[in-house]
């Protein structure tokens, strides 16, 4: 998602410095490059672009809110981060060091899910003399 962003910002700039893209009647060797049909503005090339990334950056936050995130008592704004094992399409509900690391990553999907995250980082189970804790003490396993 960071890189779809920072995708966002480039094309932004590159549209405001006035970067000229390929046109399309130039074709390869060029794909992979903005292509703006003949006459079309470049500019609305350019936002365009900006636009189809940042979508595609929101999407990829949505899934992986959808996909990550579990609230353990939502009324009491506990929450947490977790795993995901592809193979039986499930989440992993051990409660580790990375319960919020998207967090960090600047992926929450909104502040409430970010201030349960970092809540659930410092609570007593996950912390030790030397820092975090790797796996809760709380884990049966």
């Amino acid at each position: 998602m960071r890189e779809w962003q920072a995708y966002a910002k480039f094309v932004a700039a590159w549209d405001a410095a006035g970067i000229q893209a390929v046109d399309t009647a130039s074709g390869p060797p060029f794909s992979g490059l903005l292509f703006v049909p003949s006459g079309a503005s470049l500019s609305n090339a350019w936002r365009a672009e900006e636009a189809g990334a940042l979508s595609t950056a929101a999407s990829l936050r949505d899934a992986l809110h959808s996909h990550l995130w579990f609230w353990e008592d939502e009324v009491r704004g506990r929450g947490f981060y977790v795993g995901f094992n592809t193979s039986t399409r499930s989440q992993i509900r051990a409660r580790t060091f990375q319960v919020a690391w998207p967090v960090w990553a600047g992926l929450a999907a909104n502040e409430s899910v970010a201030t349960a995250a970092l809540a659930s980082l410092l609570e007593p189970d996950l912390r030790c003399a030397g820092g975090l804790r790797s796996v809760s003490s709380q884990d049966p396993r």
